[in-house]
């Protein structure tokens, strides 16, 4: 898929195009809704799905895309209804696909492409001769311009004086690694760096003895006056409290609120109110206060 749309200049996110993390998500998406029965698809199949599912069946400008837990939730907490959405797995406040200006564009080679693609498999089911590429009429390319390049590069290395000091790259190898005819395995890898070893504290030399030599049943050890007035507990990461709140807010959603279906494992703020029909953060926090009142009485 990457290089498809590589091919047709669809894979730059700066000018409108669909990134690889974008199009990692559509796949992984994908894959989670298959059904799952005693036959296995095949990797030709999955990518006919592909190209028929995100033009055909998928509704960008009214569903969002959600990978953890897997699902489709209504995309107007994002406000963006003109281009694709997809919720972010490590952080559910971003839409990773929010610049993907020119998703109609993406979207209708897809669709173009099922067509193709549908017409090819049954030319050649019914055209005998040589077997063919299915895949030929959508990434085949000519990739010689590119070669030359490589080669022009690499003749410019090897011959200006400014890169005298620096070691010319091994061309790749077409067989395997040989002497005088016989295969041999790979070169070994080069050595690493010597092992570093991290001095210990006398704050870890304490507790290290304090494990190895104190009764496990006895009271601990003060060894308070151990640490200096400079030491401070590393404090957790703004990113990661503000994921473990939105997480806490989706199960809290959950417990309090039963009747509310296909809630995801991480909420917003603005999404909680659009769930649950509140129309400020007050009124929601007054609500589930007074649930939670109620089911503690129970």
């Amino acid at each position: 898929v990457k290089q498809f749309l590589l091919i047709r200049g669809l894979n730059e996110v700066r000018t409108g195009g669909l990134g690889g993390f974008s199009v990692t998500c559509l796949v992984t998406s994908l894959l989670q809704h298959l059904p799952k029965g005693h036959m296995q698809l095949n990797a030709g199949s999955i990518l006919m799905e592909f190209f028929n599912f995100y033009r055909n069946s998928f509704q960008y400008n009214q569903v969002a895309i959600c990978l953890d837990p897997p699902g489709y939730f209504s995309k107007k907490s994002f406000g963006n209804p003109n281009r694709l959405t997809i919720e972010d797995p490590n952080n559910a406040d971003n839409d990773i696909s929010g610049g993907a200006r020119a998703i109609d564009l993406v979207l209708g080679a897809f669709a173009s492409t099922h067509t193709t693609l549908k017409n090819r498999m049954e030319h050649l089911a019914l055209v005998r001769g040589p077997s063919k590429s299915i895949l030929g009429p959508i990434i085949a390319a000519n990739f010689e311009k590119y070669t030359e390049q490589r080669n022009q590069l690499r003749q410019v290395f090897m011959t200006e004086k400014r890169f005298a000091g620096h070691s010319v790259p091994p061309p790749p190898l077409s067989e395997p690694y040989h002497v005088s005819g016989v295969h041999s395995a790979p070169p070994s890898l080069p050595v690493g760096p010597p092992l570093i070893r991290t001095p210990v504290t006398s704050v870890q030399r304490t507790i290290n003895n304090a494990r190895k030599f104190k009764d496990p049943r006895a009271e601990p050890e003060d060894i308070s006056h151990e640490f200096s007035s400079d030491t401070r507990l590393a404090k957790p990461r703004k990113a990661q409290v503000g994921r473990h709140a939105r997480r806490w807010r989706a199960a809290r959603m959950k417990c309090l609120r039963p009747d509310l279906k296909n809630i995801p494992s991480s909420i917003t703020v603005k999404q909680a109110l659009w769930h649950g029909g509140y129309a400020t953060n007050g009124e929601m926090k007054r609500d589930l206060s007074s649930r939670e009142r109620s089911q503690a009485a129970v």
